[in-house]
């Protein structure tokens, strides 16, 4: 059996975005309140994706990780956040 712990950040930002997709449609004016919230899930994401231990492979290495991998997903979460 696949343990789905160390797929947890990715988890995390997609249901993340689902649930700020939904407060953004059906909440109005939630444009600043959906911003607060998106910097709080990257936050969050990032502590998750640091938790996590290093140097694990999944699905017959199609989806890894090790420091460099850490390092991007960290840079592209900011990036994304930021701009």
């Amino acid at each position: 059996m696949i343990n789905l712990y160390f797929i947890l950040p990715e988890i995390f930002i997609s249901l993340s975005i689902m649930v700020l997709l939904i407060i953004g449609v059906f909440k109005n004016n939630s444009s600043k309140l959906i911003y607060t919230f998106s910097y709080l899930v990257v936050i969050i994401s990032l502590a998750i994706n640091i938790n996590i231990s290093d140097n694990f492979s999944l699905f017959n290495w199609k989806f890894f990780k090790n420091r460099v991998s850490n390092i991007d997903f960290m840079f592209i979460t900011w990036h994304d956040s930021n701009g």
